[in-house]
């Protein structure tokens, strides 16, 4: 009775050790994105280590060396398999460098690209006559992406801004937007290091501050 006790005890116990691990590494893997096949391992170690505990009373035990020589190989080898995309790819440090920065100050402008569909035309709220267009700019070199808004008529305010969700190993991010007058026709936003989705919001105003024009768009998002 006793044996049959410890036994549920011990399967409530790493069932919900499971449930909570996989609660907490989602959450962190959903955070920065990709790395689901390794939280398999979390719960294949539990499961292990509950078998133990489950027959050790029959005998059939490993013993502890074997065990902690065990316990010690599996965690290293989910450590590595976790920590294999972060030594290839260290995104976030050059994004720490980068995000929220101007991209014709940092020289990521001279390299840019405009991304394959990724242009709209502003019409006014009132006529629907066209005036300005916006493109999302893509530098090959930085990594970076912005808004670019050009056609913009002289005393014309603009708000400029992209941001990005958490993904591809990238913490979520929106800088504030970017507040200008231009007198050359062409306003820029900050830049942010890209995740492959990005948001896209533009706001043209006239001298009373009113909304003449924008945009709200995505870009290489799935929804």
């Amino acid at each position: 009775m006793a044996d049959s006790k410890r036994k549920w005890t011990s399967i409530f116990a790493v069932v919900g050790t499971v449930v909570a691990a996989y609660v907490a590494f989602g959450a962190f893997m959903i955070s920065f994105g990709g790395g689901w096949w390794a939280v398999a391992l979390v719960p294949l170690l539990l499961i292990f280590l509950w078998l133990n505990q489950v027959y050790r009373p029959l005998g059939k035990g490993l013993s502890t060396s074997a065990l902690r020589g065990t316990a010690v190989g599996l965690m290293t080898l989910f450590l590595i398999s976790f920590s294999i995309p972060l030594l290839v790819v260290p995104r976030w440090l050059p994004a720490a460098d980068l995000d929220g920065t101007d991209p014709q100050r940092t020289g990521c402008a001279d390299v840019g690209d405009t991304v394959t569909s990724a242009q709209w035309p502003m019409s006014d709220t009132q006529t629907n006559a066209p005036v300005a267009s916006a493109l999302l700019k893509y530098s090959t070199a930085c990594d970076t992406v912005w808004v670019k808004v050009e056609g913009v008529a002289v005393g014309t305010r603009t708000l400029t801004q992209v941001a990005r969700p958490a993904g591809d190993w990238l913490w979520a991010l929106t800088p504030s937007a970017e507040d200008d007058a231009p007198s050359d026709g062409i306003a820029y936003s900050k830049q942010i290091r890209s995740s492959g989705c990005t948001y896209v919001n533009v706001s043209l105003l006239n001298a009373n501050g009113e909304v003449i024009a924008e945009i709200n768009e995505t870009s290489g998002c799935n929804d």
